[in-house]
């Protein structure tokens, strides 16, 4: 019940209906953008060891995931910052992911299965059943509270 309540402050509070966002509520917002800020890193760096010239289907599907991760990401990090400062801080982060996982890989698209072994289940879940995904991440950080 405590979850379903906080997932509702968080979505209130993007929408500017929540009169005050809690530093659970930003604890939530945050953890639920670096997760999804890491998928956008994984179908980026994904979509780029698949382009080809001429032969673009798979990297655009890759993109356009990465994207809508992206998009996820950025609004979740708005909870309790400015917009801008919510860009600022997803653009930071996917970088960042996206520059450890080609160190992960040594720069080099044939070791790309590391990264699938690593990423592509998690990420599949976030895009395929976000309700479900944000529920357990919410708990992970109830439980740093204790509130589980």
């Amino acid at each position: 019940m405590i979850k379903t309540i906080l997932l509702f402050a968080l979505v209130c509070s993007s929408f500017g209906y929540a009169e005050e966002i809690t530093d659970l509520d930003k604890d939530v917002a945050n953890n639920i953008s670096s997760e999804y800020a890491t998928c956008a890193a994984y179908f980026l760096v994904v979509s780029a060891a698949f382009f080809r010239p001429g032969d673009n289907e798979i990297a655009a599907r890759f993109k356009k995931s990465g994207n809508e991760a992206l998009v996820i990401a950025i609004d979740s990090a708005g909870t309790g910052r400015t917009a801008e400062m919510a860009e600022k801080v997803t653009t930071a982060r996917l970088q960042s992911f996206a520059k450890g996982m080609m160190s992960e890989i040594e720069n080099d698209w044939s070791n790309i299965s590391i990264l699938t072994n690593q990423y592509a289940a998690q990420c599949k879940f976030a895009m395929n059943d976000s309700p479900r995904f944000m529920n357990g991440v919410a708990d992970k950080v109830l439980q740093q509270y204790g509130l589980d």
